[in-house]
């Protein structure tokens, strides 16, 4: 029922966010918005991110909100471009491309021009500096009304930290101190740009419990999923897996079919662990909702 509540006063699922940030945005209005979602940044991240970089510029409202399940990229992050629940783009569930396609209908369908909705999104192994030149570009158009901005730094380190959680959040410590999402928050600030911050899912450290020897069959394989077409396949690796969950398809394609890794369990094998999302575990359902301004 959380997906067909209101986006305001606030948004409390990821795909109500551009509706939240649409009031007061009219062809006729000169407010201007950026969203930076930061990939795979759990609360408890943004509470480490947060105490790393004080801001006399700029102050904070935190609230949270939920991602979908099953919490991976091309999912839930697809779904705050699109504004719109997974079912809604069926056919680009498996893949992030059509995001910046999503993002400009929208702000379209409000009336604004194409020359003034801008979606950007970090390289794979792209430096942050580089990175902030350019999103400077982007945001010193003087078209430029609505920015979207995808921070990948803290999705790449987990999918590469073997240090279990305490690892990474080291690492987001580290990341933070170096000043790449102050400067970029300053940057938007100076812009003349209100600022909201959030992510597409967080994550949690599992254990492995086994990979499934699925090959072709399954439609994406994660390591707290694997997503299948059919059911009959899905209950088959179910059975061998006990505890796993063959989740529902609420507000997804009805042949999408996730089978979610049992709580802090991933398929992977066994004795080893990861970082990972894409199960329900709260640490990777909610993430934070933060709306920056400039401090008074």
């Amino acid at each position: 029922a959380l997906a067909s509540l209101a986006p305001g006063p606030r948004p409390v699922m990821v795909h109500h966010v551009p509706r939240f940030l649409a009031h007061g945005v009219s062809p006729a209005s000169s407010a201007k918005r950026a969203l930076v979602v930061v990939d795979g940044l759990s609360i408890d991240q943004w509470a480490a991110l947060r105490q790393e970089t004080p801001s006399r510029r700029w102050s904070a409202d935190e609230s949270a909100l939920f991602a979908w399940i099953p919490t991976l990229t091309s999912v839930s992050r697809q779904s705050i471009f699109a504004a719109d629940p997974p079912f809604f783009f069926a056919p680009s569930i498996a893949t992030t491309s059509k995001e910046e396609q999503h993002w400009t209908r929208f702000w379209e369908d409000l009336g604004l021009k194409k020359t003034e909705v801008a979606y950007l999104c970090q390289k794979s192994q792209e430096e942050d500096d580089a990175y902030l030149e350019r999103v400077r570009e982007q945001a010193e158009h003087p078209k430029c009304r609505v920015l979207a901005v995808v921070v990948g730094t803290i999705d790449q380190m987990l999918h590469g930290v073997v240090t279990g959680s305490d690892g990474l959040h080291a690492s987001v410590r580290h990341w933070a101190q170096r000043g790449a999402l102050t400067k970029l928050i300053d940057l938007l600030i100076d812009g003349g740009f209100e600022v909201s911050l959030t992510a597409d899912h967080g994550n949690v450290e599992g254990h492995g419990i086994g990979k499934p020897n699925v090959g072709a069959t399954a439609e994406q394989r994660g390591e707290r999923v694997h997503v299948f077409r059919d059911e009959l396949t899905r209950s088959s690796v179910a059975q061998q897996y006990p505890g796993t969950t063959s989740w529902q398809s609420i507000g997804l394609p009805q042949d999408y079919l996730p089978l979610l890794a049992p709580d802090r369990r991933a398929f992977i094998p066994e004795g080893k662990r990861t970082v990972a999302h894409g199960g329900a575990c709260i640490e990777e359902v909610i993430v934070p909702f933060v709306q920056i301004v400039r401090a008074t």
